[in-house]
C-alpha cells in the first residue's frame, strides 16, 4: 500500500444529505483530518462515498478497531 493511501479511509453508501461538516464532527474525535471529500455518482444518485485522510496514519487503525469492535460476526 502506498504511503498516501495508508492514512486514507473509504466509506461508501452515504446518504445524499450527508455533509462534510457532519463527517468532520464524527471523525475528528479520532484525529485531525486533512481531507474529507464526498463524491456522488450523478444527479440521480441516491448514495455517495467519501475519502477521509488523517494527519496521523495510525489513527486509521484506532478508528477501524473502534468500528469493528461494535459488530458481532
Amino acid at each position: 500500500m502506498s504511503r498516501a493511501r495508508e492514512g486514507q479511509l473509504f466509506i461508501g453508501r452515504l446518504n445524499r444529505n450527508t455533509r462534510v461538516r457532519d463527517l468532520e464532527e464524527v471523525f475528528e474525535t479520532y484525529g485531525r483530518l486533512t481531507r474529507c471529500d464526498i463524491k456522488y455518482g450523478g444527479m440521480y444518485s441516491v448514495t455517495g462515498f467519501v475519502f477521509i485522510n488523517f494527519t496521523k496514519v495510525w489513527r486509521i487503525s484506532c478508528l477501524r478497531n473502534a468500528l469493528y469492535s461494535n459488530f458481532d460476526f
